[in-house]
Parts: C-alpha cells; structure tokens; sequence
C-alpha cells in the first residue's frame, strides 16, 4: 500500500494555490456590478441620445457624451466549434444599455465599468434583440472582448429594474 505523506500533500496544495494566482480579474462588464453601483441605466442610439431611461433621472431625448464607435465591433463566439448564437458577427452600437454613476449635483458622468470605469465595461450592445458585452470569458484568457451575454434586452431589463425596483419609462 502506497501512503502520501503530509509534506506532499502540503506541497501539491501550494503548487495549486501558485498556479491559481497566475489567474487575474481583468476589466470587464459585470451585471452584478453595474447593477449594484451604476445610478442611472439608459438604452441610447448611436448618437448618446436616451430613447429609454430604466433608472435615474434621464428622460427620453437627454443626451450623454458618449457616442457609438464608428467601426463595428467584432463579436467572438467563445465555442468555436459550435454553431455562432446568437447569429450576429458584430456589433453596430445602435442600440445600447450604458450603466452610469453621476455624482450628486454635477453633469459629470463615470462609466460604472468593473475594475475599470470605461465605456466599454459599461456597456451592454443590443443587436437583433441580443446582448453582448466586453468580458474576459475564461479566466485565464485572452483578455476582455465582445462575447454574447446570453440574454435578450427583455430579461437584461427586467434584471436591472428587479435589483432595484426603480422603474422608469
């Protein structure tokens, strides 16, 4: 009979925890965090024009300084040897959600993006009713970029107004 000493089995624990340290969070979009800490969520066109306000003070036709990028984004399906779904290649950024913080009285606004407050963690692109964020699938792994999130804008809504109970048109 083959016995494992305690020195080992210390020793194979260590090499565990060494190897998951290599492991990092890396900036991203997190529902659970934009939900938590953003004050305001819009759904706005290209332009940064709000056409819907799920929570906050905007009201349809506010206006935020952040407008859609001109060039299409690149949506990666992260199983490569399935079939791509949602079908959508990429994304235009005609229609997004933004997760926002505004400080109290002032007109400055921080995108509410994990470990890093840039639009692009705070964004949500709606394309053919689909989500798609930027987030680091497998961690570890390549870096953030535009994955489906698996969710229709329908249920992302009702996501954002059941964590906080604030509805508004």
């Amino acid at each position: 009979m083959h016995y494992v000493s305690h020195g080992s089995l210390v020793l194979a624990m260590l090499l565990g925890l060494a190897s998951s340290a290599w492991a990092e969070a890396v900036p991203s979009f997190s529902l659970v965090y934009a939900q938590r800490n953003a004050t305001h969520v819009v759904v706005v066109d290209a332009n940064g024009v709000v056409l819907e306000s799920w929570r906050g003070d905007l009201v349809k036709g506010d206006t935020v300084p952040f407008r859609a990028t001109k060039k299409p984004l690149e949506v990666v399906n992260p199983f490569p040897k399935e079939p791509r779904d949602p079908k959508v290649d990429s994304v235009t950024g005609k229609r997004r959600v933004l997760f926002l913080v505004r400080e109290k009285s002032s007109d400055s606004w921080t995108p509410c993006g994990f470990l890093l407050p840039e639009e692009r963690f705070a964004t949500v692109w709606v394309e053919d009713g689909q989500c798609f964020a930027v987030y680091q699938f497998t961690n570890p792994g390549t870096g953030a970029k535009m994955h489906p999130l698996y969710m229709g804008e329908q249920r992302l809504k009702e996501e954002v107004l059941g964590s906080r109970g604030n509805t508004q048109g």
